[in-house]
C-alpha cells in the first residue's frame, strides 16, 4: 500500500509520473523510501516504452516527487539508479490525509490514464463517492471531455466505478455522482 499525499494532487498531475511513483513504491524499502528497480522492470510493470519511461522520470523529478541517483560499481561502471520517493508526495503504507492505493493496481488491466482518473476521483471523494464536474477532472488531468468520457466508460466496464447520470451543479457545470467500487483505492 502507498498513500498519495495532497501535494501530489496540488501540482500538475501527470498520469505517467503518478503510475511511475506507484510502481517504484512497490519495490521501495518502507523505512528509506528507496528502491533500485531496473528500467526493464519499470517498463514491464508500467507498460511504458523506454522513451515514455524517461519522460515520466523527468516529470516526477521536476515536480519533486522522486529523486534519482546513479549507482556505480568499484570499476566505475553504472549498475542501476537509486530512486528515492519524496514523502511530501507519496508515503509507503496507509497514512491519513491522502489517497491510499494498493500497488497491485499496476498489475490490473488499467492504463496510466485510468489509474490517474481513479486517483483524481478518490481525492475528491467521501466514503468512495464523489461529485466532480467534468471540467474539474479535465483540468486536473490535462485531458479533453471526449477522453474523460472514454476513460469513465472504460472504468465502468472494468467494474472499477459506478457513475450515475450527469446533473448540473450550482454553477451550471456538468457533474457526475461517481462511486469507486474497486477495493484497491481508499479516499482520504
Amino acid at each position: 500500500m502507498v498513500t498519495i499525499m495532497p501535494d501530489f494532487f496540488d501540482c500538475a498531475l501527470h498520469q505517467d509520473a503518478l503510475v511511475l511513483v506507484i510502481c517504484i513504491a512497490k519495490f521501495a524499502n518502507i523505512y528509506t523510501q528507496t528502491a533500485f528497480p531496473s528500467n526493464r522492470t519499470l517498463m514491464a510493470e508500467t507498460g511504458f516504452n523506454r522513451a515514455r519511461l524517461q519522460r515520466a522520470k523527468q516529470i516526477a523529478t521536476n515536480i519533486g516527487a522522486l529523486s534519482i541517483e546513479a549507482r556505480y560499481d568499484e570499476a566505475g561502471d553504472m549498475t542501476s539508479n537509486l530512486y528515492t520517493l519524496n514523502n511530501k508526495f507519496i508515503r509507503l503504507g496507509h497514512e491519513s490525509g491522502g489517497v491510499t492505493v494498493d500497488t497491485e493496481i499496476l498489475s490490473s488491466e488499467l492504463t496510466a490514464k485510468e489509474v490517474a482518473l481513479l486517483l483524481t476521483i478518490a481525492w475528491g471523494a467521501s466514503n468512495k463517492t464523489a461529485n466532480p464536474t467534468n471540467k474539474a477532472i479535465c483540468e486536473a488531468m490535462g485531458i479533453g471531455a471526449a477522453m474523460l468520457t472514454a476513460l469513465k466508460n472504460s472504468l465502468i466496464e472494468k467494474g472499477m466505478i459506478e457513475c450515475e447520470p450527469s446533473f448540473k451543479d450550482g454553477k451550471g457545470q456538468t457533474a457526475n455522482k461517481i462511486t469507486i467500487v474497486a477495493n484497491c483505492i481508499s479516499p482520504p
